[in-house]
């Protein structure tokens, strides 16, 4: 903002020297050019600070994360634990919004050793979303 109103005051002078006839439209046209150039430096320190400083606000957020505790040992290791028996699952519905059901009534049993094809389906089992009562 003031970048524009110290522009507009420096081409209002310089056109009133214009009309006064002791400068020409091409010194007025130079004038306006310099200013421009001296108000891009200007220009990328305002645009470094702001992401400087969204930098600093991400990082601040990420270091929060990364204080969280980690939900079980077997996540923390970046192993998933041993199974040991049959997966049973009976009539799971999930849906990402209300009333926007991606999955209805699923049934499945899921011996030990064998994968399950759906990734959002491991994802809803293994607890990544919130599981919310009917």
């Amino acid at each position: 903002m003031t970048v524009a109103a110290v522009f507009g005051l420096s081409l209002g002078c310089v056109g009133s020297e214009v009309l006064a006839s002791t400068m020409t439209v091409g010194d007025f046209t130079l004038i306006g050019a310099y200013i421009v150039r001296l108000a891009q430096p200007l220009e990328a320190l305002g645009f470094a600070a702001r992401d400087l400083s969204q930098g600093i606000g991400f990082l601040e957020k990420m270091l929060q994360l990364m204080d969280e505790p980690a939900e079980t040992s077997a996540h923390r290791e970046g192993r998933a634990p041993d199974p040991r028996g049959a997966l049973l699952v009976e009539r799971v519905h999930f849906s990402y919004r209300p009333g926007h059901p991606v999955l209805q009534d699923v049934s499945f049993c899921a011996s030990p050793g064998q994968t399950i094809g759906q990734e959002r389906l491991r994802k809803v089992l293994a607890v990544s979303y919130s599981v919310s009562p009917l």
